[in-house]
């Protein structure tokens, strides 16, 4: 039993938002994957399995979960290249796991501070 992985299309959220998720990937459970490459360190990733990423990670993770909620899944994969110093790139993945709660309140804050901008 293999794993299926797909770079899917454009989608558009109820609200009308485009977005485009680097991956969907099917292996028993649906999750949401996507592909980072950062000038940022690694200094202060886990490297053991914890509950917690470091706050500099929560653009991605406030993205990821956005879409996570649009696509009704809770489970994502996020990958990360860090090239602070390009002769020693460090690579890490995480998987992650959301509540419905977590995903619900992300959601809201996004779109209320959308629609607070006058952008949604």
């Amino acid at each position: 039993n293999g794993v299926e992985v797909e770079r899917p299309s454009e989608f558009m959220s109820p609200e009308g938002i485009a977005y485009s998720p680097d991956l969907i990937i099917f292996n028993g459970i649906t999750r949401l994957g996507e592909i980072k490459y950062t000038s940022m360190s690694a200094e202060g990733m886990p490297e053991e399995v914890t509950n917690h990423l470091p706050e500099k990670l929560d653009k991605y993770l406030t993205q990821m979960m956005l879409y996570a909620y649009w696509l009704g899944v809770t489970d994502g994969w996020l990958a990360i290249l860090f090239n602070h110093q390009p002769w020693n790139p460090q690579f890490r993945l995480f998987d992650i796991h959301w509540t419905e709660r977590e995903l619900q309140d992300n959601h809201s804050m996004i779109i209320n501070h959308a629609k607070s901008m006058g952008v949604l």
